[in-house]
């Protein structure tokens, strides 16, 4: 997740910085969006960003998302 949104921010992120405080915005947001579902499996939805603006806290709403049957299947790795 932190090397997704790195490539996105064009900065290095670490799992607990926040979208919005990196310069994140909505163009950025459908960006990684599109970049986890393909390269984690994982499906996010724009607000998300919102409630959970940290990879850390990203990934484990995606992952929350895909147990409770609305999302893709659960991806691998770590934020």
């Amino acid at each position: 997740m932190c090397e997704i949104w790195g490539d996105a921010l064009d900065t290095p992120v670490g799992p607990d910085d926040d979208f919005f405080t990196l310069g994140g915005d909505s163009l950025l947001a459908v960006e990684i969006e599109e970049q986890v579902e393909q390269r984690l499996g994982l499906e996010i939805d724009f607000r998300d960003f919102f409630n959970a603006p940290t990879p850390r806290e990203l990934l484990r709403a995606a992952r929350a998302r895909s147990t409770d049957g609305s999302g893709a299947g659960a991806g691998p790795g770590q934020p």
